[in-house]
């Protein structure tokens, strides 16, 4: 342990040294250890990580106080991982089935209002019957047109947040 110490404690120096190496040099040589405990210790408690894993170098760090404790924490990242790619799964596929139903019912209830509609106008009603078939036919291009610019302008939106 004390040869680790030194050579991190030289590591830290030479760290030290090339990024500020003026201001270093004008620190008396009694007092640089007492400076690069200190640098350490700020460096220490600045130190963070990105995601869901830390740094190789802490994982060492937690298997040291905690033998087994690195393991765990990738264990556990690659469980909440795949726990987060199943929901995500399970809610794309809902909303395809979803969507589904949608184009069934709105095939079905088209239908209905056609069919009524010639029924109507075969029954001496020909303004009711044409009323029903004609804004029946209208809603169904418009919803048509309306979803096929909402896919192109969402399609567009993601060219433009992923170049």
């Amino acid at each position: 342990m004390g040869d680790e110490s030194v050579s991190r404690s030289e590591d830290l120096e030479a760290l030290v040294k090339t990024t500020a190496g003026a201001i270093f040099d004008q620190v008396p040589a009694k007092e640089r250890p007492k400076v690069l405990r200190i640098v350490e210790r700020v460096s220490l408690a600045i130190s963070h990580h990105s995601g869901p894993i830390p740094s190789s170098q802490e994982l060492q760090k937690y298997d040291q106080v905690l033998p087994g404790a690195a393991e765990r924490i990738v264990t556990r990242s690659e469980m909440q991982s795949d726990h987060r790619m199943a929901l995500e799964k399970s809610v794309v596929n809902a909303q395809i089935a979803q969507s589904d139903r949608g184009q069934w019912i709105a095939a079905g209830l088209s239908a209905f209002c056609i069919i009524a509609s010639v029924i109507v106008t075969l029954s001496g009603y020909p303004w009711v019957g044409g009323t029903l078939g004609g804004t029946t036919v209208v809603s169904l291009a418009g919803a048509f047109i309306y979803g096929k610019w909402e896919q192109r302008r969402d399609l567009e939106a993601k060219k433009k947040d992923n170049p």
